[in-house]
């Protein structure tokens, strides 16, 4: 697979310098952050996952990679709902995948829907009330591609949104207002009737179009992996977004340089989880957890937004690339090399009962995959785990 053909830039116009060195920075941003270009060969090749750990509780392998995840309730049911991505192709088939659990807690697919047009992979969607919407970049423009889950055994396809021009991988929502990224701006849109978005504002961000947003009450929460700078806008206002915090990593490693393919496990390693280089994070209060690859877990004050505050750093074994919270405890997902082909990624479980002084409690050693995109999401009693094609099921419980 060639650099344009993984791009989403790929058949445009690149007369304008200005526009082409956008998109050679979105391209090395993209190929940085989630692995793909160099790792994502197709065809029938066996990518199950052996894992030996008590704590497993099933492990299944989907009809294409694993792009997001995150759990449903309704009506007092719990859902899966996987976003996937076919694996051939340009631009490929994003499908919407809503799966039930069985006894044992395994998930079982019911039903899925594919996206209007083909795309690139989205990497963050929301729900809110009982609709769900998808970032989606692809031969059809780039916005937000709307689910109808009201009854989640027959998702609908309830219409899509075009929101600029651009890459898009993430968007996030809460209530009424949703915020979704393109390569230099935040689009911020209506959606009180939700099947009808409505654009009310947009504001500039650094070009990049790699990010991890995230809302949590009136604040998107932005962490910009190709600058390398952590933000927060305040959507109080939406129609007059404002920021609050903008933190860019003292220690960071500078301006990107990535050549695609890799000689050995220790390039793949750099390349999945960047040195010293802001990767992810969760929010708990005034503290922000913030996955910074071999420096460890990095905690983050905000509590004066005008001067965030380095608490300092939780050192762990391996490479920290996604974190996931849920109450007091923060589950980090860490890689390390591996084999020839694979790294290999564990899950340390922290009791941040005391915030400033996270223990490690349990740790789910010796996962093996092949780089690329890793989801991680959490709710009561499992912990979820997308790596390629592959999903496995933890006992997250005390």
């Amino acid at each position: 697979m060639s650099v344009e053909e993984s791009s989403p830039l790929a058949g445009t116009g690149r007369d304008d310098p200005e526009r082409s060195m956008r998109s050679k920075l979105v391209i090395i941003g993209v190929a940085l952050v989630f692995v793909m270009v160099a790792y994502a060969y197709v065809g029938t090749r066996d990518r199950s996952i052996d894992v030996e750990d008590p704590a497993l509780i099933s492990q299944q392998q989907e009809d294409g990679l694993i792009c997001c995840m995150l759990t449903y309730e309704h009506d007092g049911e719990q859902f899966l709902l996987v976003v996937t991505r076919e694996l051939e192709g340009e631009f490929r088939r994003v499908v919407f995948r809503v799966m039930e659990f069985d006894d044992d807690g395994a998930p079982r697919e019911i039903n899925a829907i594919g996206s209007p047009f083909d795309g690139v992979l989205p990497t963050r969607f929301s729900v809110v009330d009982q609709t769900a919407y998808v970032p989606l970049d692809g031969s059809g423009g780039a916005g937000i591609w709307t689910v109808d889950v009201s009854d989640p055994a027959w998702p609908e396809d309830a219409g899509f949104t075009e929101t600029g021009e651009g890459p898009t991988r993430q968007l996030a929502a809460r209530g009424d207002v949703l915020a979704i990224n393109h390569t230099d701006e935040i689009a911020v849109l209506d959606i009180s009737d939700r099947y009808q978005a409505e654009i009310i504002s947009r504001f500039e961000q650094p070009v990049s179009g790699v990010v991890t947003m995230k809302m949590v009450d009136s604040w998107l929460i932005i962490n910009d992996a190709v600058n390398d700078e952590f933000r927060i806008y305040d959507l109080t206002a939406p129609r007059s977004p404002e920021m609050l915090l903008s933190h860019r990593n003292p220690d960071g490693p500078g301006e990107l340089e990535f050549d695609f393919g890799t000689a050995d496990a220790e390039d793949r390693l750099n390349q999945t989880a960047i040195p010293s280089r802001y990767l992810d994070y969760a929010v708990s209060g005034d503290i922000v957890y913030l996955a910074a690859s071999d420096l460890g877990l990095r905690l983050l004050d905000i509590s004066d937004p005008e001067s965030p505050v380095i608490l300092g750093e939780m050192e762990l074994p391996d490479r920290a690339v996604r974190v996931e919270l849920q109450g007091d405890r923060l589950f980090v997902l860490g890689a390390s090399t591996g084999n020839v082909e694979q790294l290999t990624y564990s899950i340390h479980a922290l009791d941040i009962s005391e915030p400033l002084d996270p223990a490690l409690v349990d740790t789910i050693n010796g996962i093996l995959s092949e780089p690329g995109i890793q989801v991680l999401t959490v709710e009561e009693e499992r912990l979820f785990l997308g790596l390629y094609e592959s999903i496995l099921v933890f006992d997250a419980g005390d």
